[in-house]
């Protein structure tokens, strides 16, 4: 056994001697086909490409008015409504005469339409009382 030891050391000894520290291995074929298989990674850094922005302008539509305009005949109208309907809003302020035609807010024309558009109920004071108990 010690025999075997002396031997091993001996051939340890004289190829640690020999190699040479600063030179180049020569690639075996297998160290080739191993390093092609399993190629170390490499980063790759890509650069986001530049995108023009571009602006297209779209034309808004028209909001809706917060004012009508409206003639005389249409406004007669809808005092008559009103004295019939025995009903103002605080709006009726807000109404303005300029160049033979009035401007409305949009609360006094939807107002206008409702009260157009709603059947006239008989009120309580017009009402004959005998026929409501019948």
């Amino acid at each position: 056994m010690r025999a075997i030891i002396l031997v091993l050391l001996v051939v340890f000894s004289s190829s640690v001697a020999d190699a040479q520290p600063l030179r180049k291995k020569r690639k075996s074929g297998f160290d080739k086909v191993l390093r092609s298989m399993f190629q170390p990674r490499k980063i790759v850094t890509k650069s986001k490409p530049i995108v023009k922005v571009r602006v297209i302008r779209v034309e808004r539509k028209r909001s809706i008015p917060r004012t009508f305009t409206v003639d005389a005949q249409w406004m007669a109208r809808y005092w008559e409504l009103e004295m019939a309907w025995d009903y103002w809003i605080q709006e009726d302020e807000q109404i303005k005469f300029k160049d033979s035609k009035y401007i409305v807010p949009v609360v006094v024309f939807k107002h206008y339409e409702d009260m157009v558009n709603t059947a006239r109920r008989p009120s309580a004071a017009n009402a004959d009382p005998i026929s409501s108990f019948e």
